[in-house]
């Protein structure tokens, strides 16, 4: 740092020029003394204005001692009037006196270092004021910091709102001393000059607030006061160029050394990476979000949220639920949601017709009213259930963008068509009566009704690929002739209109140069261009003719026949592309082919056709005939013939899809059986629609039109269309199957997320096992990290019986031992959030802090991986979840997180006192990452608690959209704020009452105790805190007429809101979440292995090591059963099969002594895991085996 300042010391001092004229410099910090007496008497002259009176001097009035006081500092650095201010600089003599120096450090404040020659001394500017309230100041760390980031800030244009987030009032008074001093100084016009505001709050910042800085960037630093200090220097430095234009040379400024100033200001862009701007929040869109009045999930959708009119709403909501709610999908997938009751099916749940109008309410709350999912979910339940839950209303969010961007799709090709139309129409009109040719299709209003009525963007795709077939080539000289009329029309425009003439040129601007047509031609434009086109046309019928055929499954238009032979009328058309009647006929037929292959209507019938019949037919590669083993995860689906994608469940196709990229496998997808001979009437789909293209005649002419329109057919859907749907086909069960790996993620999430704080099965009456009010609330929590395989399990017996002991002897209470999934712990051990918070514990202590905060809260601790660094990916959700996309499984998982925040709530306050639960902010509905962070930022700075909803507009100045959505979410502990506040406490904020219904909720109290409103004494207040004791009360009263008139006076349905306030009042803000149970056997073993039955299940091939010889001791009563070897003569043991014995006498013996082990009866393992196996000596081997040692070997 002091590196620092010293460079940032040699760049700021003033120069000369070779007049001996002083150079401004806006950023000057200090002042390098010289001992040049001769210059420093030319700057005194130039400090002299035309009287021969210093400029910026002492009032006339004042004391010789305050003169003298002046001498010593910068005449005219005066930041209250920058129009007039000239810096000078003032030299020190180095051979200064003890006396001198004492007068400097008795007007400065500070301790002045006297050093030899060229000793660095601050000017007492009221840039540097500022030493002055830093007098006693210890840290000297800190003002170094703010030195550093401030130095470039001076002027008032940041001032306001410096002041505002440098700390509370009462440091001002800390000030008045020295402000008296500061009003004998003036600027030019007499005016006393006062210190810079900033400087003086500098030392206010609070160590939470620098720790908070330090942080994100190493340094002291506020975004809103660097920014601000930026845009001032800028003004600051046109000042200085404006004054020196008009002072004529009095003072005259180099531009090298503008230069060189403008390069030594540095922004926070160019001093901090763009990534790390952004993943704090600090860029200029981050501000604007910050300030906008719109829930911030609203303006970070890819497609800005618009409002809408009714008819559009009730098209959209009868699109998104034909799309998204009634459309079943290609493969088998679950189609219940885990919000459902009832167990998940594989059979599609189709919603009725009335859902339609739910999602109209749901559209219209979003798009008019801008009201986020969670608000809608909980304060508008009337209009959306039972229909639509929660998740139900997020998929009717992620419709309205697709619909949007069709919507937006859709209009852009509008405005393409009517442009192509309007060109059209200038050609044809230039020569009315000149046919038109072959090549050229007239564009009318079929093809514009046709765009209309595009529904998905398969159609839109469909639509624009067959604008481009007939009219791509015709764009730039469209674009070209457009150009061309605006220049005309420009160049006849009356002078007058310069504004319209400024719009067009800018407009040509950013259209660029003229459009030329690429040089790269296809067969289909050299087909046009040897004039095949009029024998295409002569096939008898149109791509469209022939797509309402196909439709409507029957020959509705009649083919028409040319009269003459396809040879023939081919010999027309022989050029130098095309020298041969085949070969004229071979380019005819490609066009037709592409003309059928991109009729709209042709591709729509032939996509549900396809996604209908199309089978899958796997084959494996030679490396996979190697690498697909039993233990593979494609094993399953190696070899698979005419299988149909509708029997496809869950995520199978994204592993067959995997197992292609990985070139084990080959994937087909075609829409007739491939490989078996057809029977009875099975025909192929080409069979099926050529006869929709015949003439069914049978004359050699009809003959020779029709073998040339069969091959057109063939074509059209051999290498166009059948290759392009089974790519658009496996791209949707792709999707499909990413789709089920995302829910699955959530529905883990989900389950994590739902589970209440730990409570103790017995009621708890002393309060030493509850945390105090400082500590929060909840039950002390001892985490212990461990070995997280079967050790574990002995050590929680340890504890377990240690525990037992002491509430024997009434040492201490019965204390629930619990074993906890360690996955978090270890991944917030090695986040770098672990690292800040608690950089003096070792990683293991981090682990054991993470398992006690997620059996405290498991909402808390889970949300402390959701960070700019993603580390909720590190979780495993599920085995495929690094194939899908990022963003879309990131968006998944924070919905869970953006539910089950807002059912449960956010004690702003308590997020205040115990930093680490703020993660939570950003998941209250309307907020976000920066709303959210703002939030608590302005109460950190007030130093103040949340006392009531209504601070969120009058202290937080939160826009009313915003208070709309977040105010029920944000809960306040009112009985916590007991008497320490003078203001009202409104009970009703610690519930989850909407401020918007307190009024209902008040008269629902009165009413419950019969209160007469219109007395003087009523106290609607009273009323709730006693029905709040008291909430029986409330079970008399009669809701449903209570809503029946609030319906008559306009409010609309609310009888569910009524009754969701009377269960508030009975418990506020009760968690309902599922309450914590112990995890059972297989869970258990699932923790401590690691595995899950997706990885461990019966028939997987497993490798394990042989850990010895499981063997059963042997019966007295079977001793008699020893067996004599007639070859021999020996006797064996019939337990450990051993034959070396002579006598029968020594098998007793071997008996008797213990050194027979007994029967092997198996072999004991371990696997991988660390999991212990066993295995019976039956199931070693095909074969019988009687002495387990002679297959296997310990060890191995």
């Amino acid at each position: 740092m002091s590196d620092f300042v010293e460079s940032e010391a040699e760049e700021s001092e003033e120069e000369y020029n070779d007049e001996g004229e002083v150079v401004p410099r806006v950023t000057k910090k200090f002042v390098e003394e010289e001992d040049d007496d001769e210059e420093e008497e030319e700057e005194n002259l130039d400090d002299q204005d035309e009287q021969g009176n210093l400029k910026g001097f002492i009032n006339d009035d004042d004391d010789e001692d305050e003169g003298e006081e002046d001498e010593v500092s910068d005449s005219g650095d005066s930041e209250d009037d920058v129009g007039h201010k000239k810096r000078k600089r003032t030299s020190f003599d180095d051979r200064l006196e003890d006396d001198d120096f004492d007068l400097i450090e008795e007007n400065l404040g500070v301790k002045v270092k006297r050093g030899q020659k060229y000793r660095r001394v601050k000017k007492m500017s009221d840039d540097e004021d500022d030493d002055e309230e830093e007098y006693g100041k210890e840290e000297h760390e800190k003002e170094a910091i703010a030195e550093e980031i401030f130095q470039d800030g001076e002027g008032e244009e940041g001032q306001e709102a410096v002041e505002a987030s440098m700390g509370p009032p009462e440091e001002e008074e800390e000030d008045d001393e020295e402000s008296d001093i500061d009003d004998f100084i003036v600027d030019d016009d007499g005016q006393p000059l006062k210190k810079p505001k900033w400087r003086k709050k500098l030392p206010g910042y609070t160590d939470a607030a620098l720790q908070e800085a330090q942080e994100i960037f190493g340094v002291d630093f506020d975004y809103g006061e660097f920014e601000k200090y930026n845009e001032y220097d800028e003004e600051l430095e046109e000042e200085y160029e404006y004054e020196d234009d008009e002072t004529e040379g009095e003072i005259r400024v180099r531009p090298k050394k503008t230069t060189k100033k403008r390069v030594s200001r540095r922004s926070i862009f160019e001093m901090y990476e763009p990534s790390e701007l952004e993943s704090s929040h600090l860029t200029d869109q981050d501000n604007e979000i910050r300030a906008t009045d719109l829930p911030e999930r609203f303006q970070l959708r890819s497609i800005p949220v618009k409002g809408a009119e009714d008819d559009e709403l009730e098209e959209e909501a009868d699109w998104i639920y034909r799309n998204a709610f009634a459309t079943p999908t290609i493969s088998l997938q679950e189609s219940c949601d885990y919000l459902d009751r009832g167990q998940p099916s594989s059979s599609f749940s189709r919603k009725g017709p009335s859902t339609i109008q739910k999602i109209k309410e749901a559209l219209g709350f979003m798009r008019n009213q801008h009201f986020e999912v969670p608000f809608i979910a909980f304060y508008r339940k009337e209009y959306v259930e039972p229909e639509l839950h929660i998740n139900d209303l997020w998929r009717v969010w992620q419709w309205d963008e697709k619909w949007t961007q069709l919507r937006i799709r859709k209009e852009n090709l509008t405005r393409l068509f009517e442009k192509m139309q309007a060109y059209q129409y200038e050609q044809i009109s230039a020569d009315p009566d000149k046919p038109l040719a072959d090549g050229i299709r007239a564009l009318d209003t079929t093809d514009m009704e046709r765009l209309k009525d595009v529904q998905s963007m398969d159609e839109l795709k469909d639509v624009y690929n067959h604008f481009l077939l007939y009219y791509g080539r015709d764009i730039p000289k469209m674009q070209n002739a457009a150009k061309a009329s605006r220049k005309k029309l420009k160049r006849v425009r009356e002078e007058g209109d310069e504004e319209g003439e400024g719009e067009e040129a800018e407009d040509e601007e950013q259209r660029g140069p003229e459009l030329k047509q690429a040089s790269r031609r296809d067969m289909y434009t050299i087909c046009q261009s040897a004039g095949l086109d009029g024998l295409a046309k002569k096939f008898g019928l149109t791509p469209e003719q022939f797509g309402e055929n196909l439709r409507d499954s029957y020959q509705r238009h009649e083919t028409e026949q040319f009269p003459a032979e396809p040879l023939e009328l081919a010999k027309d058309y022989v050029c130098s592309q095309f020298p041969t009647p085949e070969a004229v006929l071979e380019g005819a037929r490609y066009m037709v082919a592409l003309q059928i292959a991109r009729e709209p209507l042709v591709r729509q019938v032939l996509r549900q056709t396809f996604q209908e019949r199309a089978k899958l037919n796997i084959a494996p590669t030679k490396k996979g005939r190697k690498d697909v083993d039993e233990a593979h995860y494609a094993y399953s689906f190696k070899y698979l013939k005419n299988k149909p994608v509708k029997e496809l469940r869950d995520d199978q196709f994204l592993k067959m899809g995997l197992a292609e990229d990985e070139g084990l496998l080959t994937i087909d997808i075609s829409i007739d059986m491939k490989g078996v001979e057809s029977y009875g009437n099975d025909q192929t789909y080409f069979e099926e629609i050529k006869q929709f293209y015949y003439r069914d005649e049978f004359s050699h002419q009809v003959q020779e039109w029709n073998r040339q329109r069969t091959m057109a057919i063939e074509r059209a859907l051999q290498q166009f269309l059948y290759v392009q749907m089974a790519k658009e086909l496996k791209n949707k069960l792709l999707a499909e199957a990413k789709e089920y790996v995302i829910k699955a993620c959530s529905r883990k999430l989900y389950n994590w997320l739902r589970v209440a704080p730990y409570r103790p099965d017995q009621q708890v009456e002393e309060d030493d096992d509850f945390m105090d009010e400082n500590q929060g609330k909840g039950i002390r929590v001892l985490g212990i990290a461990f070995s997280s395989a079967r050790d574990a399990q002995m050590l929680i017996e340890d504890i377990k019986r240690i525990v037992h002991e002491l509430d024997q002897g009434q040492q201490l209470s019965s204390i629930g031992v619990e074993l906890v999934d360690n996955e978090l712990a270890i991944l917030y051990m090695n986040s770098k959030k672990s690292e800040a918070e608690f950089r003096d514990y070792p990683p293991v202590l981090r682990q054991a802090v993470s398992l006690a905060r997620r059996i405290q809260d498991p909402l808390i601790e889970f949300s402390q991986v959701c960070s700019s660094d993603e580390d909720i990916l590190c979780l495993k959700f599920h085995p495929l979840q690094e194939h899908v996309v990022k963003e879309e499984l990131l968006n998944a998982l924070y919905c869970e997180f953006i539910n089950r925040v807002n059912e449960v709530g956010v004690d702003v306050n308590r997020a205040i006192a115990h930093p680490y639960s703020q993660a939570l902010i950003q998941y209250v509905c309307g907020l976000g990452p920066r709303k959210g962070t703002h939030l608590l930022k302005i109460l950190k700075q007030n130093n103040t608690r949340l006392e009531s909803r209504t601070q969120l507009v009058t202290m937080c100045h939160m826009g009313p959209k915003v208070f709309m959505n977040c105010a029920g979410f944000l809960k306040i502990d009112t009985a916590s704020l007991g008497d320490s506040t003078d203001s009202y406490i409104e009970v009703l904020d610690g519930s989850r009452v909407h401020p918007e219904t307190y009024e209902w909720a008040r008269k629902m109290a009165v009413d419950a105790l019969e209160y007469d409103e219109s007395a003087e004494d009523a106290n609607p207040a009273g009323a709730l805190e006693e029905i709040l004791e008291n909430p029986e009360r409330l079970k008399d009263l009669d809701l449903d007429a209570f809503a029946e008139e609030l319906e008559r006076q306009g409010y609309g349905d609310k009888h569910i809101t009524l009754y969701d306030i009377r269960a508030e009042l009975s418990c506020r803000y009760k968690d309902l979440r599922t309450a914590y149970r112990s995890p059972n056997t297989e869970e258990i073993f699932n923790m401590l292995t690691k595995e899950t039955p997706e990885t461990f299940y019966i028939g997987k091939l497993i490798i394990c090591n042989v850990t010895g010889i499981a063997h059963r001791r042997p019966q007295g009563e079977s001793y008699d059963q020893a067996i004599r070897n007639d070859e021999t003569g020996l006797w064996q043991c019939p337990f450990c099969q051993q034959d070396n014995f002579p006598e029968l006498s020594e098998v007793w013996n071997h008996f008797d002594s213990g050194s027979c082990p007994g029967q092997a009866i198996g072999v004991k393992t371990r696997l991988d895991n660390g999991v212990t196996g066993f295995i019976p000596t039956k199931f070693l081997s095909d074969k019988v085996v009687k002495r387990p040692e002679e297959r296997v070997k310990v060890d191995e």
